[in-house]
């Protein structure tokens, strides 16, 4: 019976690391945040990535790194009353932002690349 539980919460703490990685959301005692890093090429789309800010944190924080070698790049922070808090069009060149916003709840980043080659890090980290 002992060694019968041991295995079982030895599965719960593998799936509770598995789940963590899969989502690149992660949530420690003083960190929570999500990460998104990506090269891409000739690409038109758009990607949602989200993250709850909650008590102890009070506050977004936006860290945005972006090259485009060709077409555009647009990124989107909106807070969780559907607001747009930031915009900013990223055309031909390196960009990056690295900002906080006050407010809780459930906060997103809209990217859109329109025929778009480069590379991009976003961090939304709650503060």
């Amino acid at each position: 019976m002992r060694m019968e539980k041991g295995i079982a919460r030895l599965l719960v703490a593998l799936a509770t690391v598995a789940i963590g990685f899969h989502s690149n959301a992660y949530a420690v005692k003083g960190y929570s945040a999500m990460s998104e890093t990506e090269n891409f090429h000739s690409v038109t789309r758009t990607k949602v990535f989200t993250h709850r800010v909650a008590a102890p944190w009070t506050a977004a924080r936006l860290k945005v790194a972006m090259r485009v070698d060709a077409g555009g790049a647009t990124v989107r922070l909106i807070d969780a009353k559907g607001t747009t808090r930031w915009e900013k069009v990223f055309e031909r060149g390196a960009a990056s932002i690295d900002q906080t916003f006050p407010g809780n709840g459930d906060w997103r980043v809209e990217l859109r690349l329109d025929g778009a080659t480069g590379r991009y890090e976003i961090h939304l980290i709650a503060v």
